[in-house]
């Protein structure tokens, strides 16, 4: 009787984690929970990716542009006090990143983005 015993008790078992809420319910629930934050964090760290990506595709755009050098040329013909001036407050600097930027939304979305 013993084996019977305990082959009802499993079947039971199993009816009832397929029946009660407590069963197949939190478990399907804690399932896709833990689906979704696999998904966010992988696609979080898939974007940040890109984006690194895309800001070294921008920086060798710009390098075989030679945004550099024009932005240097712009500024050259400026008076010294001036181009002290914005030396000291990094324009030339933060002009170049601005650029750079640009250039990396450009290849985001040409990357689908």
């Amino acid at each position: 009787m013993g084996i019977f015993e305990a082959l009802f008790d499993g079947i039971q078992y199993i009816a009832d984690w397929l029946t009660i809420d407590d069963g197949i319910y939190a478990f399907f629930e804690d399932l896709l929970k833990q689906l979704t934050a696999w998904y966010v964090v992988s696609k979080l760290k898939f974007m940040l990716w890109t984006l690194n990506f895309s800001w070294g595709v921008a920086s060798q755009i710009m390098f075989n542009l030679g945004v550099g050098n024009y932005i240097s040329q712009a500024f050259s013909g400026l008076d010294p006090v001036l181009m002290g001036y914005l030396n000291f407050f990094r324009v030339p600097e933060s002009l170049n990143l601005i650029i750079q930027a640009f250039t990396t939304r450009v290849t985001l979305r040409v990357m689908g983005w």
